[in-house]
């Protein structure tokens, strides 16, 4: 047995954290390479490989004590781009049939996830320079201007937390924002966001239902995310990166039992960022 043979055992559904095996239901058919990467990069960073740690142990999940400190940046950027988007999505999701009044709960989430992407992106960048292989830097510089869905994201989170209440029309059971537009003289977003007036006066073709909002937001938000790890699971799985995280497991000290147990449906229950302090 290989490393690449050990890995693939790991599931998400059986040995991800807490927050993994709550929203890879909901993410696993649009986010599908973030289980590939995690396999490739994170398990290796974690006492999921150590064989004496067992599966039953907290400290199972955690990154291993001689983690490099850029690996443990990406690492918990992978975890908080899928953690926060899970949650957004489930925000959406489980309010399915009903109006989406709060879409600002939604918006921040996104955010979130956005602003972990972007440190994703930086030092996957610089792992790729460092291997002499390109990956984003174009389209880094830029980031997030004329990157759909991520200009759009961010022009909704200012304009809802940079001012008051933003300006919204309301039927019995359905929510509109005023529309985005990249160019702010031709955008009702831009026209509203500081005058409820302003708001009042957007007609039909200026707004859009939240719901149909957020559907093709996390359409495109799906499909860009995909590209990017696609891009740095060529990365991580390939060359020096796929040698270095492959040897980072004593394929020898693992046996049978051990398989067996990766099998198992026990899984910790803690989420990968949290700890007990210290006792005093």
């Amino acid at each position: 047995m290989d490393a690449r043979t050990l890995l693939s055992h790991f599931e998400l559904s059986k040995h991800g954290d807490t927050h993994e095996r709550e929203y890879w239901p909901l993410l696993s058919g649009r986010f599908p390479t973030y289980e590939l990467l995690w396999r490739q990069f994170v398990v290796p960073l974690t006492c999921r490989v150590v064989p004496g740690v067992s599966i039953r142990d907290r400290a199972w999940i955690r990154l291993r004590a001689d983690v490099k400190p850029r690996d443990e940046r990406v690492a918990m950027a992978h975890y908080s781009v899928f953690y926060f988007t899970g949650r957004a999505f489930h925000r959406m999701s489980k309010n399915e049939g009903h109006s989406l009044k709060y879409p600002e709960d939604i918006f921040f989430l996104l955010v979130s996830a956005q602003e972990n992407l972007k440190r994703f992106l930086r030092d996957v960048n610089e792992l790729a320079k460092d291997q002499d292989r390109a990956f984003l830097t174009k389209e880094f510089n830029r980031f997030p201007k004329g990157v759909a869905p991520f200009e759009e994201i961010e022009a909704y989170r200012n304009a809802i937390l940079h001012n008051a209440v933003l300006g919204r029309a309301s039927s019995v059971t359905k929510t509109f924002l005023p529309k985005w537009d990249s160019d702010p003289d031709k955008s009702p977003l831009s026209r509203a966001e500081k005058s409820w007036r302003e708001a009042e006066k957007l007609g039909g073709d200026d707004l859009i239902e939240t719901r149909i909002l957020f559907n093709q937001l996390f359409k495109d938000l799906f499909l860009k995310l995909e590209e990017y790890w696609q891009n740095a699971l060529n990365i991580f799985s390939t060359g020096a990166p796929a040698r270095k995280f492959e040897g980072m497991i004593d394929i020898a000290a693992w046996d049978l039992p051990a398989m067996e147990l990766l099998g198992s449906s026990t899984a910790p229950v803690a989420a990968s960022g949290m700890y007990f302090p210290r006792e005093k």
